[in-house]
């Protein structure tokens, strides 16, 4: 669509070409992890006086690799990760139901 709407033939070349540019930017960005300066700080103090959980929406393996390399892993009491308990994005209630199995941990 993109190629289309900029009037670019698309040959079986470029589009290979193209898919394999997009899929190392993917990967890229996958593996990077870029944290808002003093939020490992901030985090570190918050957790010396709460309970901490992560609600995510990520791709499991992704989301680890991402708080593992940047020091938060360890600083959260629990990870909750859409994809580990099958439920999608679009679902309504997936917010509702992490915070009520959060008040039944606590």
């Amino acid at each position: 669509m993109l190629f289309k709407e900029q009037n670019i033939p698309l040959s079986p070349e470029i589009e290979a070409y193209y898919k394999k540019i997009n899929q190392d930017l993917w990967k890229s960005f996958e593996e990077g992890n870029q944290l808002v300066h003093g939020a490992l700080e901030l985090i570190t103090d918050l957790q010396d006086q709460y309970d901490l959980y992560i609600v995510t929406n990520g791709v499991s393996k992704t989301q680890y690799k991402r708080l593992r390399a940047s020091g938060l892993y360890l600083l959260f009491k629990d990870i909750f990760v859409s994809e580990e308990r099958a439920l999608r994005s679009q679902r309504r209630n997936t917010l509702i139901m992490y915070l009520q199995e959060l008040l039944i941990l606590m």
